[in-house]
Formats: C-alpha cells, structure tokens, sequence
C-alpha cells in the first residue's frame, strides 16, 4: 500500500488561516487569543507593555534567581523588556567567582576520596562510597564544557 508523504508546505492548505498565529484572535475569537494578538503588534520600543505581559519571566523568576545565585545563568534584566549578558557583567564575574571557590573544593573532597581508595581504607563500603563520590565530582569539570 502506497501512503502519500505529507511535507510542511501541505499544511497551509489543511489549517489555512490558522496558521498565522497573527490572524488567531479572528479565527476563535477568544481573550486569550486577542491578548496574543495585542503582543504580536509590540516591538521593542514598548518596553512597559512587554514586562506587563512577559509571563514566561514572572512565572520563572524565582528559578532564574535561584540559576544566578548558583552561577549558572548570569544574565541580567537590562532596561524594562529586555535580558542581556555581557562576559564581564557582574552576573558573570559572580559565576567565575562561585565556579573557582566550588573547584577549590571538589579538588579538596576529591582528593580525600582518592586518598581513601589508595591508603587508608579496606573496608568495602567506604572504598565503594569512594567511588561513588568521586563519580558525583567528575560532572563539575566537564559542565562549562558541555553546559
């Protein structure tokens, strides 16, 4: 049996105008879709409009704090409606800074669990949990790398 491929540009004549997320608010009609379509007609000129709809950042905010704190998402909030980066903000000192002082410390851990496995101990479990940890501290060497 012989089944027809579908391709992308078939899709415009199955949904037509529904398509074009533009054209939403008159295709159902509903708030939502109106509010959509609102936004879709800012740019970035209307920086006030866009903060008072950007619900993707009020409902992640505290999950973006908490990624900065941790050093793993040093972007700042620039002027009202837009988020910038720049490798010598503070954000990014903050994370080189938090990276080094958590190093220092793995290296340190590190080194006490390999002392473990070479001296100290034969007992199975500590020499197991050894291992265990040190497999934990390998991924904070190669996150800036694959992150």
């Amino acid at each position: 049996m012989n089944v027809p491929r579908m391709e992308i540009k078939d899709l415009a004549d199955l949904y037509g105008e529904e398509l074009k997320i533009k054209s939403l608010a008159k295709i159902r009609g509903s708030p939502r879709a109106r509010e959509i379509a609102k936004r879709f007609l800012l740019d970035g000129k209307d920086g006030r409009i866009i903060d008072e709809h950007d619900q993707f950042y009020r409902d992640h905010k505290l999950l973006l704090l908490l990624f900065r704190i941790m050093g793993v998402m040093p972007v700042e909030r620039g002027r009202i409606g837009t988020i910038t980066f720049s490798w010598t903000s503070k954000p990014m000192l903050y994370a080189y800074v938090f990276y080094v002082v958590t190093t220092i410390l793995v290296i340190m851990v590190g080194y006490e669990r390999i002392d473990i496995l070479l001296n100290r101990s034969k007992k199975f479990d500590e020499y197991i949990y050894a291992i265990i940890f040190i497999l934990y501290l390998v991924p904070h060497f190669l996150i800036p790398f694959m992150g």
